[in-house]
Parts: structure tokens; sequence; C-alpha cells
């Protein structure tokens, strides 16, 4: 018949039993014999059926089961019926007690357990029922109405069973334990085969089965165990994983406590050898700061073995592809040894329109940069991606937004209008505006400026490249910086002065475009780039200028605020192939096929492994 094997380890918190005196105190000694023969309120010396004795009598006379009996262990028939003992029935060392016999049976192989139920109960008045010396085997009876509640005895309600002893063709049921194991209490590695145990409870762990080392083999009813002996229930599997979003390898093992845990890793997918890696935890992080393929295992142990896991097959791969969209905060991201391709793309001013809509003014586009950067350590860089401005109706203020300190305002029934984040890659994070974060900026894409507001079309300027865009029509100075790569775009200068305005306009800074404002119409601010464009009065704003390390014509700032005079970053990083785009002329589409002229809406970053 085919076993279903199941090898549980359960969790050892072992009581030692003191010395017992077990069963009748004056019965008459029966003579050595290999097979002692029991039968319900039996007189004789257990030789034969007819001359068959009582079952205290049997496993309480050592000189008749004892260690004399060679060449094999002594055996204990009982024949059906139900016994009630006045105290645990103790079964020697290897001696195996055998139920389920009519008996009139003289050969172990004609007796039928499941027809003739022999049944062992305490009634309630003692525990453990019986317990099993080291090798003693219980075959085909029935323990029931066990009680261990008073010390010594507070474990293993129904059988208390010690080292290599087996457990077999048995009910262990309705039996409790104050402490651990309400139907068997395992003080060693035991076997249970074809058992139903069940409805027995414990008022600590284990209410069916508690302690070491137990494999049950078919049965049914067996309740939850609590495990010892290390066994692996989750292992690693193996994944592939990139360097910039990866997870632990992680296992769970059961077993008694304290369990320690020696990963290792391995050139070859194999669990022998390898270089003893982590800490003594379940879980453990590769470093994953190499392209290629390692394994993983790990060993948990505890006093009573060990287990080793599967192998994970770690394949480490770069992602070919990274985007970036507006999350209104830095994202961070480590590139590791390789080349990569990254392009950005500002983002676009906010457009205006009067109170009937008659006259809407577009924002300026968003500019592109594109470049090619070689990564010899592992660097981590921080990705700012402007955010799209839009219009507020006034007298309310419009900005300041994501990677754009500028802001506009102008009076009821008209509206304030913002230019836009420009979008760049950092090496320092922090706040979007920080002086000294913005200066390690190795490439920037400038966005577009907020759109001017009165009965007239002032669509604000695109993103500026090397210089940035006054706006394209007014009667202002909005002052394209005269050094675009060196500071900001001048503020527009009303004509007649600047008088009765809601807001000073000024120029723009490193990093944020001008303040935008008006009187009769009123003006966007400037949009953001490396330097920022001037902010507008009556019209749109002016933009910035965008930057990318090693680009001609970039004059790259140093960490002290000086500029170098040539397009070098100071951290050394430099882009070749370099492609600097303005916000009004073709650039890939960095949400779909093809090119577009300008980008609208958010700004946007993509990195891509060559």
């Amino acid at each position: 018949m085919k076993k279903n094997l199941l090898s549980v380890i359960l969790a050892v918190g072992v009581q030692t039993i003191g010395a017992q005196t077990v069963g009748a105190q004056d019965f008459v000694p029966l003579q050595a014999q290999k097979i002692i023969y029991v039968k319900p309120g039996g007189t004789g010396d257990g030789s034969s059926w007819a001359q068959a004795c009582n079952l205290e009598n049997a496993v309480g006379n050592k000189s008749a089961v004892g260690v004399g009996f060679t060449p094999t262990p002594s055996q204990i028939w009982v024949q059906t019926g139900t016994y009630y003992p006045s105290e645990m029935l103790i079964i020697p060392d290897s001696v195996k007690m055998y139920g389920g016999f009519s008996g009139t049976e003289t050969d172990l192989s004609q007796r039928d357990f499941a027809n003739n139920p022999t049944i062992i109960d305490a009634q309630k008045k003692f525990g453990s029922v019986v317990r099993l010396s080291p090798f003693a085997e219980l075959n085909g009876f029935t323990i029931q109405n066990g009680t261990s509640q008073r010390s010594p005895h507070k474990n293993g309600g129904g059988v208390w069973a010690d080292d290599s002893s087996i457990i077999a063709n048995c009910k262990i049921i309705n039996n409790s334990a104050a402490l651990d194991g309400g139907g068997i209490y395992a003080k060693g590695p035991i076997t249970v085969k074809n058992c139903t145990i069940e409805n027995n409870t414990a008022g600590n762990l284990g209410h069916n089965v508690y302690g070491c080392c137990v494999t049950i083999e078919g049965g049914g009813g067996i309740a939850p165990f609590i495990c010892s002996k290390v066994s692996m229930i989750a292992q690693v599997r193996t994944q592939i994983v990139d360097l910039s979003d990866f997870e632990s390898l992680t296992v769970s093992a059961i077993g008694s406590e304290p369990i320690s845990y020696q990963w290792y890793s391995n050139t070859t997918n194999s669990t022998v050898g390898g270089t003893p890696v982590g800490t003594n935890s379940p879980s453990y992080t590769p470093p994953f700061l190499t392209v290629g393929k390692l394994y993983y295992y790990v060993v948990a142990t505890n006093a009573y073995g060990k287990d080793t896991s599967n192998v994970s097959g770690l394949h480490v791969v770069v992602p070919q592809k990274t985007d970036f969209d507006y999350k209104g905060a830095p994202q961070e991201v480590t590139l590791y040894p390789g080349t990569y391709v990254i392009e950005c793309w500002g983002s676009q001013g906010a457009e205006t329109y009067t109170e009937t809509s008659v006259y809407r003014s577009a924002g300026g586009k968003g500019a592109y940069t594109k470049g090619t950067l070689i990564i010899n350590n592992a660097t981590t860089f921080y990705v700012y991606v402007g955010q799209k401005a839009t219009a507020v109706r006034g007298p309310a203020q419009a900005g300041p937004l994501f990677n754009n300190a500028a802001i506009s305002k102008c009076v009821t029934n008209f509206y304030s209008s913002n230019g836009g984040g420009a979008t760049d890659i950092r090496l320092i994070g922090g706040v979007y505006n920080n002086v000294t974060s913005l200066r390690s900026r190795i490439m920037v894409a400038a966005a577009g400026a907020g759109a001017g507001c009165s009965n007239e079309i002032k669509p604000g300027a695109p993103g500026g490249a090397l210089t940035g865009f006054a706006p394209p029509q007014g009667n202002i100075n909005s002052g394209i910086s005269p050094t675009p790569q060196t500071k900001g775009g001048a503020a527009g200068i009303r004509q007649g002065g600047n008088n009765n305005l809601v807001l000073t306009p000024t120029a723009g800074t490193l990093g944020s475009g001008g303040n935008g404002t008006g009187n009769g119409g009123y003006g966007g601010s400037g949009g953001a780039g490396y330097y920022g464009g001037g902010g507008g009065i009556d019209v749109g704003g002016a933009t910035g200028s965008s930057f990318i390390s090693g680009h001609p014509g970039c004059n790259a700032i140093n960490a002290d605020g000086t500029h170098r005079g040539n397009p070098t970053h100071y951290s050394g990083l430099v882009f070749t192939e370099t492609v600097m785009t303005a916000g009004n002329a073709s650039m890939p589409n960095p949400r779909g096929a093809g090119n577009i002229t300008g980008n609208t809406g958010n700004g946007f970053v993509r990195i891509t492994r060559k």
C-alpha cells in the first residue's frame, strides 16, 4: 500500500518524569517468554490465551517483559475489550504491545484491530494513559480520557512517547494536558503510523501532538503541530532582478528555537561549497552590484538538526529603459557601471484665457535634452521632473510649483499663469530650489513660460536651448539674458513705468523663472531652466536656458557658484552625443511614437542602458 509520508518536526519543551511504580503490587511473577497474552480480568501467567493475565501485570512485571528476551524484543498481545487501569501504563524498552485480537490468534497477521476494538480508558482519573519507553511500540489501541493535570504529569494526556518509539493503528481521543501535548507528548524522535488523533486539548501548545521529530505516516484527524527539528516550509526562488528594483531572498523555517541561519553565495547551481555571506537571518539582500548570475542558498540549524534550502539562481540585469514621470518630489536612481542614454523633457507653461474664453493664449512648450553617459562606478542620481503650470483666476496667486519658484498674480476676471518647471538630473538631492542641489545638475531641459492674459493672444515663450526666449509679442523688455548660460533673464519693463501693478515682476534666477504680473493685461511668469526666464508684464513670460555637461556652448557652474567657462560639470561627469532642442522645434515624443513640436504637459525623463 502506498504511504502518504509527511515529516513533521515538533517543538520541544521536555519535562522529565520521575520514577513511577505502576500496576498492581501483588501479582504473581510470570515466567519469561516471547509473547505475553492479555484479556480483560485475566488471572493467568500470560503464557497463552487460556492463561491470559491482566494488562497491568503484563506491563508492570519487569522479569517477564524486560531486557532478558532474545533474540527479538518481547510482545504483548491484548484481546479486544475495554481496560480501566488505575494508573499510567509503562511499556518497557523495545516491547511491542498489540491490540485487536479476538483471543484465538496464533499469528500476528491474524488480528483484526478494526473489528476488535481494544480500548484503554483512564476515565479522567490520571494521565498519561500510556508511557512508551525507548523503542517501544503501541499498536492497535484506542487511548482515551487521560488527563495530565498535576505535577509531575502535566504533559501528554494520552501518550508520553520516548525516543524511537512507535504509535501505530491507534486512536488517541478525548485526552487533555495542563501544559503541552493533549494527545501525544513526544520527548524524542518518534513515528506515528495510520493513527487518528483528535479532540484532545492542551493548556499550552499542541492540543493533539507536541514534541520532537515526529514522523507521520498516513492516518487522519491529526491537528496542527508545533515543529522542532528545522524544516524549510518556504523556499528561495530563482528570479531575475535589475539593478534598480530588486527583492530580498527569504526562507521560512519551522522548528525549536533558537534557529540560526547561514547564507552562502556560489558561482555554481549547487548547495555544496560557496562563500558564507549575510547575517543570522531568514532574509538576505545581496549587494547586486555586478551584472551577471550568482547562486544563493541558506542552511538553517537548531539543536535537533539542520535543513538546507534549494538554490536561488539570481540573474542580475540592468533595465533596458527606465521612465520617470512627474511625481512632485525628487526620484532617486542608482546607475551601475555601463553606458546610458539620458533624455529630459521640460514641462509646459500655463495657458490663459479671458472670462469669456474668447482670447486663449497657450503656455510655452518644454525643451528637450539628450546625451550619452558612461558610468564607471555605481552612482546615485536624483531626477527632478518638472510640473506643468496651470492658470489661476485672480486675485489668487499662481505658483510656485515643483521645480519653479516663480509666481504670477492678477486681479479678478483675469487669470494668472505660471511658467513650467524645468526637468533635470542632479548629483545632490533636496528641496528643488536648494542652491547646492541646483549647482549639482548635469543636465537640464528648460520649461515653457506662462502665457499673458488680456484681450489679445499672448502666448508664453517656448523652453530655450543654449539661450532662452523672450515672449513672442509685447511692449516690454522682458529681457532674454544677455549671457543666458550664466544668469537669469531680466524682468519685464512696462512702457510708461511699472506703476499700479499687483506684483513686482522679477528676473529669473538659478533654476527658477521670474514673477509675472500686469495692469490692463496680465503677464505670465518665466519658465524655469538652467537659469530661468524673466517674468512678463501684460504679456507671456520669457524662458530660461537648458544645460548638458559636455555640450558645446554650455557654461558649467562650480560647487561654489562661479562659472567654469567650459561645458564640463565640476563632477567630471560628461555626456557625449549630445542633443539640445528648444521647445519650438521637433523632438521625440516621450509618451508615444514619432516626434512632437515641443513637450506639452508635465516633464519627463528616460534613462536607457545601451
